[in-house]
């Protein structure tokens, strides 16, 4: 479940649980006391506010454009951009 607007491809971290749901914000490295583990995947779907959806770990995200990166590059999570990407 969402705590705020999420778009589809952007990185999601674990923000907490509400009765038996996950919730997920947007991966947010300056988040306090944010560690690494909390990222959880990527949102496979477009999700507003309070409302469910699914996040991939492994596998390809179609649709998605990622034509601004390389084959083979490696992403990683953008300190400076919640849920975004940066190949260094």
């Amino acid at each position: 479940k969402a705590t705020e607007a999420i778009s589809k491809g952007q990185v999601v971290m674990f923000a907490g649980v509400q009765g038996s749901h996950v919730l997920l914000a947007k991966a947010n490295m300056s988040a306090p006391g944010f560690i690494p583990e909390w990222v959880v995947g990527v949102a496979a779907e477009n999700f507003d506010n309070n409302e469910y959806g699914h996040v991939i770990q492994f596998c390809e995200l179609i649709g998605f454009d990622t034509t601004m990166y390389t084959d083979c590059d490696l992403l990683y999570l953008d300190p400076a951009t919640p849920g975004g990407y940066t190949i260094t």
